[in-house]
């Protein structure tokens, strides 16, 4: 969970904004309601703005459900902006469209004006809205069967995962269709030749281009550049939002890469 005398320290007269993960990327964490109560105590305490990123929101493991921030209280719903998208729920990546929710529609619309969104310059494809709609309006069932598709997913994932070398216990995420290991115990002694031309990197981000190079299989390293400056170094990301065939084909090549790079170190 999050520390809010942490966050207390934080605060300065020039803080505005409070950032929140709903559900948290990368740690798939589904936040419950008094987790989600306190931080908007902590805003109204400290007169913050609420920005509230729920792209994750439909992906949400049972018995487990989605809690938006503005919904815990009158004070939140009065100063959150929540964000919500269509790439996690229906894989509408390439279209770039996603959604504002606002306190008023005065305030909307000045988010909308700030923003070029209203505009030819900044606005949506016709293309994107259209999508978006049929995604919204009769693409519920499907949904359905994706977060049941993910969650089978994420156990068969979870499984391989705990029984790869240098990766320690990993639990199912509450939500999102990632998943954070703590590979700590694979750095210790040198890197496989193949390696050698990342020298410079840190270890991390050394293993993702020997990954990508050797086995071609992609990771996200948890550098502050990914996750920002208080992000989890020796962890790394991966993703079960595909087949089971891709998925079983990327962990196959993920432990070798893993089991290559600790026998170099043995």
């Amino acid at each position: 969970t999050f520390d809010l005398e942490e966050l207390g320290r934080l605060v300065t007269p020039r803080t505005k904004l409070l950032s929140v993960c709903n559900p948290h990327n990368p740690l798939g964490r589904a936040w419950t309601a008094a987790e989600l109560s306190s931080l908007a105590d902590f805003a109204e305490l400290h007169d913050l703005v609420i920005l509230s990123d729920e792209v994750w929101s439909d992906i949400v493991f049972e018995p487990l459900v989605h809690i938006p921030m503005a919904a815990v209280s009158p004070s939140a719903a009065q100063r959150t902006y929540t964000v919500v998208g269509f790439s996690k729920n229906f894989g509408l990546e390439g279209t770039r469209v996603g959604g504002l929710i606002a306190p008023t529609a005065e305030d909307l619309q000045q988010c909308l004006r700030a923003s070029a969104t209203d505009s030819t310059a900044g606005g949506t494809s016709v293309l994107a809205q259209v999508a978006a709609i049929a995604a919204m309006a009769e693409c519920g069932d499907w949904l359905l069967k994706w977060r049941r598709h993910l969650s089978s997913q994420l156990e068969y994932a979870v499984a391989r995962l705990n029984r790869m070398p240098g990766v320690a216990h990993v639990a199912k995420p509450q939500a999102c269709f990632i998943i954070y290991c703590d590979i700590t115990k694979l750095f210790k002694g040198p890197r496989p030749s193949e390696a050698a031309e990342f020298a410079d990197e840190p270890e991390e981000m050394a293993l993702m281009q020997y990954l990508i190079k050797v086995h071609k299989v992609a990771i996200i390293p948890g550098l502050s550049k990914f996750f920002g400056p208080q992000g989890n170094s020796r962890h790394i990301r991966i993703s079960v939002g595909t087949s089971r065939e891709v998925l079983k084909d990327g962990l196959n090549r993920l432990e070798g890469g893993l089991k290559a790079w600790m026998m170099a170190s043995k």
